[in-house]
């Protein structure tokens, strides 16, 4: 479905230049994963790519590290219910694929990468292991890891002040990238 969107913007003639992605959690491993399958048709990349705290290991519950020691800090997402939303999520796949677990994918030639986590969050490995892939392979990647917030911290702006400067530093990047 995200391919088809990014495809459907495509035809109307919207310039790639000028699109962004962006997505938290699920929505950032959807991110990732569309800009496999972008990359694989041979389609124009974004201008660039924002996965808030996004999932990008499916197939280890416990792993990586983050997941095993935070467990019992992050309020938002309990490990206990990743397992189920991960057999949820992947079906019968082998939930090593790339597209379903993008830590494992070949991050050459994407466009400019933002991510952003907590270091309270189950997630935070998720995040980092990927920063470190994409900067391996040549990608422009800014990594934000915010202090004592819970997972998808940007979504509550009612609670925490930090999240009025954390969306200023993204509309901050897309602007820069969609010039």
């Amino acid at each position: 479905d995200c391919e088809a969107a990014y495809r459907a913007l495509l035809d109307l003639g919207f310039d790639p230049t000028r699109v962004l992605l962006a997505g938290e959690s699920a929505g950032g491993n959807l991110v990732l994963g569309l800009l496999q399958r972008i990359r694989k048709a041979e389609l124009p990349m974004p201008a660039c790519a924002v996965p808030i705290s996004p999932v990008t290991e499916m197939g280890r519950v416990h792993a990586p590290l983050s997941r095993a020691v935070k467990m019992g800090q992050d309020p938002i997402l309990p490990i206990d219910s990743l397992h189920r939303i991960d057999a949820l999520y992947g079906g019968g796949h082998n939930a090593a694929d790339p597209e379903l677990s993008p830590l494992y994918m070949d991050c050459t030639g994407l466009p400019p990468l933002y991510l952003l986590a907590s270091d309270g969050e189950v997630l935070l490995d998720d995040t980092v292991l990927l920063a470190r892939r994409a900067r391996a392979a040549g990608v422009e990647v800014r990594l934000d890891v915010w202090p004592e917030l819970p997972h998808a911290f940007p979504l509550f702006a009612a609670l925490f002040p930090e999240v009025r400067e954390a969306r200023q530093d993204v509309v901050s990047f897309m602007r820069t990238h969609l010039q």
